[in-house]
């Protein structure tokens, strides 16, 4: 027993190969390599504005805080009557074994008849008939607080992800968010909703056991509890931190091998033309591979907390054997009453088992759910509510010194001292060299960021004062990459519409005709109720910006931001979303601000602002930059002509 705690140490976590043999003395050193490495992986700790630190010193989840998340699970109106259902059905459990125990007896005595016993053996029957209606009943209503609470967690956990600032995406590798939105609820809300009842069912197992033994034969009852309650603390919370741990890096690896299974399959096509099948494949395959080696330690660790625990229970029970005889040779005790001993210590060795598994759960969840904490925690820097709400729109934008940049990026694609003001009803095309700032100028603009120094206004009020969802109701933007969901074409247009303001079919059929979508729109073989699958890849690249455009026209906004809206489309195409555009600058008064490429967009503006390396290099109308030396005119008028 005194080298199970050093053994339980050594068991591992992930080395850093992926092919790990498990025998050698070098495997107990890779151990040690791996036990480091996940502890390296426990967040530090953070500090969240109104739940008091997500983590600890250890990097793991503090105990008052996990309580607390699990009183917040549980679904009290029903786990309460099963917990209630679930204490009689142990009560039933542990009057049985005294009724078997007293057959037994009345058989033994001289002159018995089956007349005699029938009375007992009803009532056994009536209490297996009770024991069998209570679990059916407690079972179903723990499962259904189980279920209703792992999906309710779900949600709150994809509120506190939806609620993030667009710049917490950016640091989210592709598939870890669906991962942990998929995995840790549910193990969570299963320990909220069935702890009660464990807790209960062990402890009166434990209490009614031990009562039962000692009322019995207190010799005995000595016996069958020394030998077990020492280990229920101790096998669990050591075995529980190792595989806590474990199971972090469980998550970590299923966390990389869901993450390329993601980007590949959402791009199919790249994966084929560029003929990666086998690499893509490869790569899944040794990710897959370091799971399973995690899994591999898990699987060690827990197997030797069973074996552990079954031994000593055999090891007890012929103990109990050996002293039970000697004790019914002796007369002290009947053979009955031995029987019912033996009863009421399985169930006392049931109920440590039971507060075992309990006290594991809660250690290793600890640091495997740390995570899942980080993110219900998490305060978004862009506040969703609060802020002030204008009773009116004029549309005019305004950069006052605005820079930004990224961690990890190159400093000369951020921005960098922009000032500028877009008049309301303005129309102001955005233009510069690859990499100057102009995709993250408009994107300041829609506040998608916020800038590091300076300030972006709206009408003269920053917009950090202004309530984020009433500003972004302002707004019709179109990104270089249309973003369209698996919904029906009107859905798609209609995304985003305010709750009791969803657009008239009328009003996204005339959008649709605005930017010259309606006649490939009719083709489909559903029009406007036709899905257009994952991403819109059913349409193709320009029908998606057509698509993206009629979208940001549909709800009226006061201020337009296209960035390369009108890049797939062919010169009729953008003639025509081109018109759309001045028809909403010029009936609707809005505010537009295109990032483009093309001469054509740079015509419809009445002033262009040129980006070079982050900063503001010209303003001007066409005509006027075209006149001047600079980058306007070198790549627009090469050959010196003007517009």
């Amino acid at each position: 027993m005194a080298a199970l705690p050093r053994l339980l140490a050594l068991v591992p976590l992930m080395a850093e190969s992926h092919a790990i043999e498990f025998h050698g003395a070098g495997w107990l050193a890779q151990q040690r390599i791996m036990l480091e490495r996940a502890r390296s992986l426990q967040p530090t700790p953070v500090a969240t504005k109104d739940r008091g630190t997500a983590a600890n010193n250890d990097g793991v989840v503090p105990w008052p805080r996990l309580l607390r998340e699990l009183r917040t699970a549980q679904q009290l109106s029903l786990v309460l009557p099963a917990s209630s259902l679930s204490l009689a059905l142990t009560a039933t459990e542990l009057l049985a074994p005294k009724l078997r125990g007293a057959c037994f007896d009345a058989v033994l005595q001289p002159g018995a008849t089956f007349e005699l016993i029938r009375p007992k053996l009803t009532l056994l029957a009536l209490l297996a008939l009770i024991a069998w209606l209570l679990n059916i009943s407690s079972s179903i209503l723990f499962a259904q607080a189980r279920w209703t609470t792992a999906m309710a967690a779900r949600v709150r956990l994809m509120a506190s992800v939806l609620e993030q600032e667009p710049a917490f995406f950016d640091a989210q590798p592709p598939g870890e968010l669906n991962s942990r939105l998929l995995s840790e609820p549910e193990r969570l809300e299963s320990l909220a909703n069935r702890g009660p009842e464990r807790a209960l069912n062990a402890l009166l197992s434990v209490g009614g056991g031990a009562a039962l033994m000692f009322a019995l034969d207190w010799r005995l009852a000595l016996v069958a509890v020394a030998l077990r309650a020492p280990l229920i603390g101790q096998l669990a919370a050591i075995a529980g931190r190792t595989v806590g741990l474990l199971n972090v890096l469980q998550q970590r690896t299923l966390d990389q091998a869901n993450a390329l299974a993601t980007e590949a399959l959402a791009q199919p096509h790249a994966v084929a033309v560029h003929a990666a099948r086998g690499s893509i494949l490869d790569s899944y395959a040794r990710r897959v591979e370091e799971y399973i080696d995690v899994i591999r330690a898990t699987l060690l660790a827990e197997t030797t907390l069973r074996f552990t625990r079954l031994g000593v229970d055999s090891l007890t029970s012929l103990a109990l054997l050996g002293f039970g005889l000697r004790r019914v040779l002796d007369c002290s005790i009947s053979l009955g009453a031995l029987f019912a001993f033996y009863a009421y210590a399985d169930r006392f060795a049931d109920g440590c088992q039971k507060l075992q598994e309990l006290l594991y759960d809660l250690v290793t969840i600890r640091p495997a759910c740390q995570r899942y904490f980080e993110l219900i925690d998490r305060q978004s820097r862009m506040a969703h509510t609060g802020g002030e709400r204008p009773a009116s729109c004029e549309g005019e934008l305004e950069l006052v010194d605005a820079s930004i940049s990224f961690p990890g990026c190159d400093a000369d694609a951020a921005l960098r001292h922009v000032s500028i003001t877009v008049r309301a009803g303005e129309t102001l095309a955005v233009v510069g060299p690859s990499g100057a700032g102009k995709s993250t100028l408009l994107k300041l603009l829609a506040r998608l960021y916020d800038p590091s120094d300076g300030a972006v206004r709206l009408d003269g009020r920053d917009v950090r004062a202004l309530n984020l969802e009433w500003f972004r109701r302002q707004t019709g933007y179109v990104a270089q990459q249309p973003s369209l969901f698996d919904f029906s074409v009107a859905d798609n247009v209609r995304f985003g519409a305010a709750a009791g303001a969803l657009p008239a079919d009328a009003d996204v059929q005339a959008a649709l005709e605005a930017v010259g979508a309606a006649d490939f729109v009719s083709r489909l073989p559903h029009g406007l109720a036709t899905r257009l699958g994952e991403g819109g890849r059913r349409l193709s690249g320009g029908q998606r910006q057509r698509i993206a455009c009629a979208r940001a026209l549909v709800h009226y906004p006061r201020i337009l931001l296209w960035d390369e809206a009108t890049s797939a489309l062919d010169d009729g195409s953008e003639r025509q979303v081109h018109a759309a555009l001045r028809a909403a600058a010029t009936g609707r008064k809005c505010t537009a601000v295109l990032v483009t490429h093309r001469l054509s967009s740079v015509l419809c503006a009445d002033r262009v602002a040129v980006l070079r390396d982050g900063r503001l290099e010209a303003v001007g109308t066409p005509a006027e930059l075209a006149g001047r030396p600079g980058w306007f005119r070198d790549n627009f008028y090469p050959g010196g002509e003007t517009p």
